[in-house]
């Protein structure tokens, strides 16, 4: 699915596939492609609508679909979702910070960590 300026297209990949594009006012012909052959299809957006911000946002569409050429249906589709971008990113964040850490098991004592001071004979 993309969302631009006042359309959203939804691609549908596979055995069954089809593409459709939802701008209100504004009728999209396409096809269905299914293993039985193609059925012709066209789809009038009566409604579009998108909020979108960085921590999610909502879609909603009112359109009617037409197949073979005859009335098949009027279909609402309303998406709310969340984005977890921001919350992956902490979760990197504290995942980086325990790397190499050392699980503590129950009545066990872990060492605090020494930084070694370089050894400048190493080489030698």
């Amino acid at each position: 699915m993309t969302v631009s300026r006042g359309q959203v297209t939804i691609v549908r990949q596979g055995e069954f596939s089809n593409v459709l594009v939802f701008s209100a006012g504004r009728r999209f012909e396409g096809s269905y492609r299914t293993p039985y052959g193609e059925i012709p299809t066209a789809l009038y957006a009566r409604e579009v609508s998108c909020r979108l911000a960085p921590e999610g946002g909502a879609i909603h569409l009112k359109y009617q679909l037409h197949m073979q050429g005859s009335y098949a249906s009027t279909n609402e589709l309303h998406l709310e979702f969340q984005s977890d971008i921001a919350e992956e990113e902490t979760e990197g964040a504290q995942e980086a910070g325990k790397a190499g850490a050392k699980k503590q098991e129950p009545g066990e004592t872990i060492p605090a960590e020494t930084e070694e001071e370089p050894n400048e004979n190493a080489d030698q």
